[in-house]
């Protein structure tokens, strides 16, 4: 059985099972949290309104209060989940550009999550039907190896689901015709599984890296995503595609976010809602030098 291990255990986040649960909680009742947890499954309502979501992917300290307001809003609108469509970012060059993962299960300290192998061997098997994704998209396990973008997302879920599937794709950043193709195709597979309804999208970026060169203090990381999230909550991947490149803007998974708007769009999405936006400077360091987090939730018909 080929098992992907947690290799950002120990240290992105706790490497042990009671220490993990407590930390993920304790995200949830951060000042930039959303001030609650999750209810109990068996009080929680089935909406199905929420098609999928927006994530960050650092280290939790940083980035989990944020993240927790994604994670918080699925429990809310979903009992269960049959798969959880992980769209994670390709931070190397190793794999495809369209990496999907081959893995059997994925482990974490709170245990491991089988992989819907069933959907991903539809994915890369049926490519023939787009000659844009026959050269860019197959089975690989390299890029998967140490990318932490889709592991992070894995114990949220564990912590308020006990049975579901992943289907883990990293993307790496392609031109918007092609993570839009992608996305149309992506959403057929789903439909084909029969899952569009019992499925979750969850596409995984960081915001503006300002912790690097140049150096960046929250107003400025704050401006320059506030340009992005205007794109994304207009759900036009051609504008986000432009602002990023104009700007400069150092958003990690624009591949991931790309296709999953064309996804959720294929699959009914009317809205798109920001649900939290801060950076490092309000979780875990100075201000002088920040990285930008946002929480976004696609859903079916209008805004709450």
């Amino acid at each position: 059985m080929r098992v992907r291990s947690a290799v950002r255990a120990g240290s992105w986040y706790s490497g042990y099972r009671d220490g993990l649960i407590k930390e993920i909680h304790a995200m949830y009742m951060h000042e930039v949290g959303p001030g609650r947890r999750p209810t109990a499954l068996d009080e929680r309502k089935d909406n199905k309104r929420i098609i999928g979501v927006i994530s960050p992917h650092a280290g939790y300290a940083c980035s989990a209060p944020t993240a927790a307001h994604g994670f918080l809003a699925i429990a809310d609108d979903r009992k269960d989940i049959d798969t959880a469509i992980l769209l994670g970012n390709k931070h190397t060059s190793l794999g495809p550009e369209i990496s999907v993962a081959q893995y059997d299960k994925w482990e974490t300290p709170l245990g491991q999550v089988p992989v819907n192998m069933s959907l991903l061997t539809r994915i890369v098997e049926n490519t023939h039907q787009l000659d844009s994704l026959r050269n860019i998209l197959d089975f690989d396990n390299t890029a998967h190896a140490d990318e932490h973008s889709i592991e992070l997302q894995i114990p949220f879920l564990q912590d308020i689901y006990s049975d579901f599937k992943i289907a883990p794709i990293a993307i790496a950043h392609l031109p918007t015709n092609i993570t839009q193709s992608f996305g149309h195709y992506l959403a057929d597979m789903i439909k084909a599984e029969g899952i569009e309804d019992s499925s979750i999208i969850i596409a995984s970026t960081d915001m503006t890296h300002g912790n690097y060169s140049p150096q960046l203090n929250h107003d400025q990381v704050s401006k320059l995503d506030k340009l992005a999230l205007s794109a994304i909550l207009e759900q036009d991947s051609e504008n986000l595609e432009e602002v990023v490149q104009k700007n400069n803007i150092s958003m990690c998974g624009v591949g991931p976010v790309k296709v999953l708007l064309a996804l959720s769009e294929k699959l009914g999405a009317k809205s798109v809602k920001l649900l939290n936006y801060s950076t490092s400077g309000l979780t875990c360091g100075s201000r002088s030098s920040v990285v930008g987090y946002a929480s976004v939730a696609l859903l079916k018909g209008g805004k709450e």
